[in-house]
């Protein structure tokens, strides 16, 4: 069923992410609407990505067909154990099954099993994390290239390619910086293969 957009973003959208870091992460992480951090990357403007919104997160959910969450199979949540990752996906599953009506199955796996499954796909819906490399939006916004080897969620889009394309070929840096931010909202507040949910801190 997470084929279809709708469905994804109801469950960004569902997620009180201030929730989950004030009371579950307790170490002062940033929540994240977006998947480049905010104001990290100079000259990079962040969109606005997409927040806590319930309501329309409901209405999005019935528009897909599964009104009050009734026919939607039950979404299987794989997260790796340990470092605190179960305590988030029992969060993650009580704010789910609380916003929406839906019912969420939490599966754990330690970590190098977790991982090979990610690598070829064998989940529904998987926690992840990630580091950027060097100070430029693409070390994020490219994870979600078609051909990407990190593209562990497999998300597919033609027109998400041609927009990253692009902004490859622009010599102006700050036209560059404006076209990543297009491919951002566009990733985040369209499409929303990816919920972001908070920015590591270091401690």
């Amino acid at each position: 069923p997470l084929v279809d957009r709708r469905l994804r973003k109801a469950l960004a959208l569902a997620t009180n992410k201030k929730e989950i870091v004030d009371h579950v992460v307790r170490l002062g992480n940033p929540v994240a609407d977006t998947f480049v951090p905010r104001d990290q990357i100079r000259g990079y403007r962040s969109p606005r990505g997409l927040g806590f919104a319930p309501e329309q997160a409901r209405a999005l959910l019935a528009e897909a067909g599964y009104p009050d969450g009734q026919g939607l199979p039950v979404i299987e949540f794989f997260y790796n154990t340990g470092f605190n990752q179960e305590a988030i996906a029992q969060a993650i599953k009580r704010i789910w099954e609380r916003e929406l009506n839906i019912r969420v199955q939490l599966v754990g796996k330690e970590t190098k099993t977790f991982a090979e499954d990610k690598t070829m796909h064998r989940f529904m819906v998987a926690r992840g994390g990630w580091f950027g490399d060097y100070l430029d939006p693409t070390t994020f916004l490219d994870l979600f290239r078609s051909e990407s080897g990190h593209n562990s969620a497999g998300f597919k889009d033609e027109k998400y390619d041609g927009m990253l394309n692009e902004a490859g070929r622009e010599i102006n840096p700050g036209k560059r910086m404006d076209m990543l931010t297009e491919a951002e909202r566009y990733l985040v507040e369209e499409q929303a293969p990816v919920v972001p949910i908070h920015t590591y801190v270091l401690v």
